[in-house]
């Protein structure tokens, strides 16, 4: 068998050693993940025509290392997203005495909350108060929270109104959730709670479910709940304090007593 031919390095004089042609393989996997970070490692082996039985662990050596030191690395990856809720306010022409007789359950806890419980999507408590949270399963996305509510409040019967149902979707919002954030190194146990009053958010590092991730727990806090609901409340003051101008400036018509009289 002819020996393989090794290609020449910078740094490396000697061209028919194997360490050097160990070296020139490192160079050229470098090369072609700066190009494209998310090769395999076969793939790699394909295009610098290198036979992957004899060299393919060394090449997934390169690559992990290149992943882990090299600073372009691969792009960051999404988190894993559990225990999402989302948040909105229930009109308040819904009648929630209706509820019960159309799938809703009322808690047995004091609060009086009405709970409508799907498989496929989740869950949705509603409190006295108007304030509708959803907790939905995986995938946790909008369209799935907008959906859940469109089984619970319209196919219902609850909400007939098509313009009430939009008014009502479009004020969901994210209220809460868990993003876990992976990295290639196990953490040691640590919980910072130094931002949980203010700003809501609450970080755990090596968790027993996530030794090599940091889970960022987030929430919206009560003080901007409570800032939300008062900024509605002064909009309705201001339409109804407009509504009252326009019935004062506008002219009432003359009427006329028995006697023909202007009053």
């Amino acid at each position: 068998m002819k020996k393989q031919q090794a290609i020449k390095s910078p740094k490396c004089d000697y061209t028919d050693s194997d360490s050097c042609f160990e070296y020139s393989i490192k160079s050229r996997v470098e090369v072609v993940l700066d190009k494209n970070p998310h090769l395999l490692p076969k793939r790699i082996c394909v295009i610098l025509h290198i036979p992957y039985q004899k060299h393919g662990a060394y090449v997934r050596k390169l690559r992990s290392e290149w992943k882990r030191y090299y600073k372009i690395g691969q792009h960051p990856k999404s988190p894993k997203v559990h225990a999402a809720c989302a948040v909105c306010w229930a009109p308040k022409q819904v009648n929630r005495g209706a509820a019960i007789q159309v799938g809703w359950v009322q808690s047995r806890n004091r609060n009086r909350v009405l709970i409508w419980k799907d498989q496929v999507f989740g869950r949705i408590q509603w409190w006295e108060t108007g304030k509708v949270l959803v907790s939905i399963k995986k995938p946790q996305t909008m369209a799935r929270v907008k959906r859940l509510l469109c089984i619970a409040f319209h196919e219902s019967g609850l909400i007939f109104n098509p313009i009430l149902l939009d008014v009502f979707l479009a004020k969901v919002h994210w209220h809460s959730a868990h993003d876990v954030y992976e990295t290639s190194e196990r953490l040691p146990y640590n919980v910072i709670t130094n931002y949980k009053e203010s700003h809501g958010i609450k970080i755990i590092t090596g968790d027993t479910s996530h030794r090599k991730g940091i889970e960022v727990q987030w929430v919206h806090p009560d003080w901007l709940e409570r800032l939300e609901l008062m900024h509605q409340h002064n909009i309705k003051t201001l339409d109804d304090f407009s509504t009252f101008m326009m019935e004062l400036s506008t002219p009432k018509p003359l009427s006329k007593d028995a006697s023909g009289m202007v009053v």
